[in-house]
């Protein structure tokens, strides 16, 4: 971030506005934040302990966050090209996803529960949880939002660059993306009552996750858009009023995903207040806010944390069978599990990212150069 001059979290009068924001900047603040949500989700699915978290939120909080975050590295970029999206998105969800699906299922085959081959296959295609299918969330359940994320990526970043761009005036693209999200999320309410809806198709081919990744996408956007529109434009009362709210605000969402998990419609109103805390959040102060930015490598290995708990998590719980109860399975697992995501996010989740851009680049320029010649 660029240097105002200023202690991020000072509320002096005299403050000094900042420079535009770089496109390469890294907000540390969220990445921390999104890695708090991952460990909830992990804790979430200790059975025992699920009943304390309302952590089936923090999807949704992962994929406003999400729009935010992609709006900010590609969609904003005026040099944005699809194909080199869709390849980018393709690299960073797609190998993680496949090495915890065989894990997975290796998984499966040593506890001896039934392997749905036709499932697993919809698995390996990154299309189950969008409306082919039986949509199941068996496997590795979590990676139901990395096939919603994908196709909702590929769909908007369609959007934005063919369809969006014809609507000169951003508050008519801001009413338009909002009325996505609005409509999706009714169709929710009226289906399923609450947000943890995930498997059932809403209507043929489209399923109540994919709605649910869409409508929290687009709020994603907007929210990035209107950072950067409001960024320039505040003055000193405007960064002192935001440096007070922010520190709240994020005590309020941490503690919001420790409330029991009660499944109502009451659920909708944490999406304008997660869409709150991400646009707060971004400006990175207050008191106490920069120290947040200590434990950014939790965002960094967030992505890994999500994909490979759930396979340690099912094999502690084979293995042991009960033995030590619920502190030696937690105690165990939750070791390896961050040992696990740590290795994964270093050793292979970075390298396969590189590796499989530059495989998908290669093979662009060959295509190019068949299609020249015919």
């Amino acid at each position: 971030m660029a240097d105002t001059g200023v202690p991020i979290g000072s509320t002096d009068a005299m403050i000094e506005l900042p420079e535009p924001m770089p496109s390469k900047q890294r907000f540390v603040v969220l990445d921390t934040l999104r890695g708090y949500a991952a460990i909830v989700i992990v804790l979430y699915h200790y059975k025992a302990v699920r009943p304390l978290f309302a952590s089936y939120l923090a999807v949704d909080f992962f994929l406003i966050l999400s729009g935010f975050v992609l709006t900010h590295a590609y969609f904003s970029q005026p040099n944005f090209r699809f194909w080199p999206f869709v390849q980018a998105r393709f690299a960073r969800l797609y190998p993680l996803h496949l090495l915890t699906l065989i894990t997975s299922a290796g998984v499966y085959l040593l506890v001896g529960r039934y392997l749905d081959k036709s499932d697993f296959l919809l698995h390996a295609l990154m299309i189950h949880n969008i409306g082919i299918g039986p949509d199941s969330i068996e496997f590795n359940s979590p990676s139901w939002s990395i096939s919603v994320e994908f196709w909702v990526n590929v769909a908007l970043g369609g959007a934005l660059l063919w369809c969006l761009p014809s609507l000169k005036s951003r508050w008519i693209r801001w009413g338009v993306l909002l009325g996505v999200s609005y409509l999706a999320f009714i169709v929710l309410a009226l289906h399923a009552g609450h947000l943890n809806a995930v498997e059932d198709n809403v209507v043929p081919l489209v399923n109540a996750g994919l709605l649910r990744g869409l409508a929290s996408f687009c709020i994603g956007i907007v929210i990035y858009e209107l950072f950067v529109f409001v960024k320039p434009k505040l003055d000193a009362a405007g960064y002192r009023l935001i440096s007070r709210l922010t520190p709240v605000v994020i005590v309020l969402f941490v503690m919001s995903l420790l409330n029991p998990a009660v499944e109502t419609a009451a659920d909708f109103l944490y999406i304008p207040f997660f869409a709150g805390v991400v646009f707060l959040a971004a400006f990175e102060r207050g008191v106490g806010v920069a120290q947040l930015g200590r434990f950014a490598y939790l965002g960094s290995i967030s992505f890994a944390l999500y994909l490979v708990h759930r396979p340690i998590q099912q094999f502690f719980v084979h293995i042991l069978d009960g033995t030590g109860g619920l502190a030696a399975e937690m105690g165990l697992s939750l070791v390896v599990i961050f040992a696990a995501a740590h290795l994964a996010h270093r050793y292979f989740e970075l390298p396969m990212n590189r590796l499989v851009k530059r495989l998908l680049e290669r093979g662009g320029h060959v295509l190019r150069r068949q299609f020249r010649r015919y």
